[in-house]
């Protein structure tokens, strides 16, 4: 049970931080820079408020479902260039997928997925790592208009459980790697009527040496089903009908299931297709149609699916790696001489002090955008001298519930503290936490969003839903930023209890639960600590209620029911007691 009257230490240190940041003298050094740059600024800070519509041409306004937008791109890219891979695995250049064979798996998994019953309403989980297999899932489901959750490969049983059963789903996907677990996952699901094993990462006669149970189908299975390539569209409330339900920890809590619609998460495509037109800017020679991008990020988090959708519609070219490695990475980047990076701050500290780089020409590198997690001046600063190509180094700004990116950078317009501008249809606003009336240029407040991307809500959770998106629309982040007078959103602290390592999200509720459960602990409470590689890392300060209780009990007791991201890589402090205040004053 979660404390309900009672703040623990991380409030503590969240409250602290705030009051801190809210002082001249802690938000001093960067207000002063906008006011030194420009004295005009001075008024402009003083007077103007922090309520604002993106300076960008708005986007056409999503009135399709997705699967025909997909589906019609797919089809023009197989048309106007038949062999033009739309996918490669950058282990292996032979395995890849052209768009004309996407758009035939894609309807094809959906004619399997009729055979099933599954339409309308229906969710899918993915627990697969970066593949051409998932898009096509995914666009399979879509043409069922059916719904797709997708999970962090590197789950445990017990987190995969967790998942399949808030979200009901009736069809899983996974690789030959994960099948074990998912099977156990789904002994405490019975929603679940059918898994697809897709054989990724192990032999296929090792695959076919298991007797599979009676529920699961080899993927050879699901593409010898017959395409109905004529199929009718189905028709599906765009703004209505769930598309997307990725799993968010949100400002708060354990992770909930944000449905995203089509219409929230064709607008966020629209738009960053939109934004990367101006890649011209620093590369006139560059296009999608002959141009390819590196994807590292995971498709099952919004950053790394909304970038490989865009480059879908856009008829690109997109190389995939199942898990980071530095090589591999490397490799890519070089062989196909790729000019921009979708990166996250991890990576970037790889580049700068890895001595894999210098093994590689990576001179091909002219700008790089980071997100998920924020990445200091002086890190951007070092892989600029590593790499002298890149020009400019970017952040952005988003959150799963805005269906991924809110501000993007501007090609050409380097500020590297800022997490870029607003981007299209969208407004903002920075408002006063307590109030939630927005604050006068340059100073703090909550930042918040309002548009067409926003999302549908928390599946089946309306209190945390209203929590997050107040009664005008607006989606209360949970970070604290400000807005200087000429246009840039700066994101200075968090709000959200929310622990971000290499940009995955850690609910502190999640561990310190998990912890509870121990009998040796009689309280406890987890914070974020900073961390060179990964940014944030948990630590747990827990009160024995077993004297005899070690460190290494501790941690070994997290690290066998936890994803590796959320171990203690923080450490464990033994404390006398929890601090405590009233849940709504400090």
């Amino acid at each position: 049970m979660r404390r309900i009257f009672v703040r623990p230490l991380k409030d503590f240190l969240k409250q602290r931080r705030f009051f801190e940041l809210s002082t001249v003298k802690a938000f001093s050094d960067r207000k002063q820079s906008v006011v030194d740059s420009n004295h005009d600024a001075v008024n402009k800070i003083n007077t103007k408020l922090s309520l604002v519509k993106s300076e960008f041409p708005s986007v056409p306004v999503a009135s399709r479902s997705f699967a025909d937008v997909i589906l019609d791109a797919l089809l023009r890219h197989s048309k106007e260039q038949p062999n033009r891979p739309a996918m490669i695995n950058a282990e292996d250049e032979n395995d890849f997928v052209t768009y004309e064979q996407l758009y035939i798996k894609s309807h094809t998994i959906a004619a399997f997925l009729e055979s099933l019953k599954f339409g309308r309403g229906d969710i899918a989980c993915t627990v697969l790592p970066n593949c051409w297999q998932f898009l096509a899932a995914f666009i399979g489901c879509s043409i069922q208009g059916g719904s797709i959750s997708g999970a962090n490969h590197n789950f445990i049983d017990r987190e995969l459980a967790q998942q399949f059963i808030d979200s009901k789903c009736s069809v899983v996907f996974c690789s030959d790697i994960a099948l074990d677990k998912v099977i156990k996952a789904c002994e405490n699901a019975p929603s679940v009527k059918k898994i697809i094993v897709v054989p990724l990462l192990l032999e296929a006669s090792k695959l076919g040496e298991k007797k599979l149970p009676l529920n699961v189908v080899h993927f050879s299975t699901v593409l010898s089903a017959t395409p109905n390539l004529n199929k009718q569209s189905l028709e599906v409330v765009v703004d209505k009908d769930v598309l997307l339900l990725p799993y968010s920890s949100g400002t708060t809590g354990a992770p909930k299931g944000v449905m995203l619609t089509h219409k929230s998460t064709m607008m966020n495509c629209f738009n960053y297709h939109f934004h990367h037109k101006l890649i011209t800017k620093f590369d006139p020679n560059w296009e999608w149609k002959t141009g390819h991008q590196c994807f590292i990020l995971p498709l099952y988090h919004i950053y790394g699916f909304g970038i490989a959708i865009n480059c879908l519609l856009s008829g690109g070219c997109g190389i995939l790696l199942k898990q980071f490695d530095g090589d591999i990475f490397c490799r890519t980047m070089q062989n196909y001489k790729i000019n921009h990076g979708l990166l996250v701050p991890p990576v970037l500290v790889f580049l700068a002090k890895s001595p894999v780089v210098s093994k590689y020409d990576l001179s091909a590198m002219k700008f790089i955008m980071t997100g998920a997690a924020p990445a200091g001046s002086e890190l951007i600063e070092e892989v600029k001298k590593r790499i002298p190509s890149v020009s400019q180094i970017s952040q952005g700004y988003g959150m799963t519930e805005g269906s991924m990116a809110s501000h993007l950078p501007v090609y050409g317009m380097d500020n590297t503290s800022s997490c870029g501008r607003l981007m299209s249809n969208l407004e903002m606003k920075v408002s006063d936490v307590e109030t939630g009336q927005p604050v006068p240029i340059g100073e703090v407040g909550q930042i918040c969003i309002r548009g067409p991307t926003t999302m549908l809500g928390y599946l089946n959770k309306p209190e945390a839903t209203a929590q997050t998106i107040d009664k005008e629309g607006w989606l209360m982040t949970g970070d604290i930023g400000y807005l200087d007078s000429d246009g840039w959103t700066y994101i200075v602290d968090r709000l959200k209890e929310l622990i971000k390592v290499r940009g995955f999200q850690v609910a502190p509720a999640e561990l310190e639960d998990l912890l509870l459960s121990h009998k040796g602990i009689r309280d406890v409470a987890v914070v974020g600590i900073a961390d060179n590689v990964s940014g944030e890392v948990p630590k747990a300060f827990v009160v024995k209620d077993n004297p005899d209780l070690t460190v290494n009990e501790v941690l070994a007791f997290v690290r066998d029911r936890v994803s590796p991201h959320k171990e203690l890589k923080g450490g464990v402090a033994f404390v006398e007691e929890i601090p405590k205040v009233q849940q709504e004053k400090f």
